[in-house]
Parts: C-alpha cells; sequence; structure tokens
C-alpha cells in the first residue's frame, strides 16, 4: 500500500522533471512546441493546485470551518488523474465481458 504522502512526492517529482526539461526537451523535438502540447503540460502542472482551480465550502459537521477541495486537470499526462482514467477504462471494459470466457488482448 503506498502512503499519501510517498505519492504527492512522486507526483511532485514527476512535475520537477516537466519544469526543469521542457526547454531543451522543446528545442530536441520542435514539433511538441506547439500551443496545443504548452497547454497540457500547463494543464498538469497546475492539477491540484491554486492556479488550476479549487471550490471551498462550510462543513456542516465541524462548526463551520472552511475546507478547500482543488480541481484535477483530467488529463492523461497527469500521474494522478491517468491513474482515474486507466481504472475507469478497465472498469468500463470488465463490466462487458462475459464471465467463464477466456479473453486475450491482441496489438499490431
Amino acid at each position: 500500500m503506498a502512503y499519501p504522502n510517498h505519492n504527492k512526492r512522486k507526483l511532485q517529482t514527476y512535475k520537477s522533471i516537466f519544469i526543469e526539461h521542457i526547454e531543451s526537451f522543446k528545442k530536441e523535438y520542435p514539433k511538441f512546441d506547439t500551443a496545443y502540447h504548452e497547454s497540457v503540460i500547463k494543464k498538469m502542472l497546475d492539477c491540484g493546485t491554486v492556479e488550476g482551480g479549487y471550490a471551498e465550502y462550510d462543513c456542516m459537521h465541524c462548526g463551520g470551518d472552511k475546507h478547500v477541495v482543488f480541481f484535477s486537470c483530467k488529463s492523461k499526462l497527469c500521474l494522478k488523474c491517468a491513474k482515474r482514467y486507466a481504472a475507469e477504462a478497465a472498469e468500463s471494459i470488465a463490466s462487458q465481458l462475459i464471465q467463464g470466457v477466456k479473453y486475450r488482448q491482441v496489438v499490431f
């Protein structure tokens, strides 16, 4: 079982790689130096932060303290959001399978 702080550190490491190396990557591979790719990377870097947006609400159970919920980017580039996307896709596929039948995946 992974601990929340460990996952947060991994996510920060992943994001720091983009921050440190994106400019040299774009110089090496200019086809990825587009507004689209820039927006996807920015969305991933802003995921779960104030810059990415958040909602505040008052908790009725703890005496009205303010709670903040950060929005996710829902990008396949983001480790956190892609993990959720992959789990939902696997669940969707599994719900369509016939029980007792053996399946194999072939990729061409």
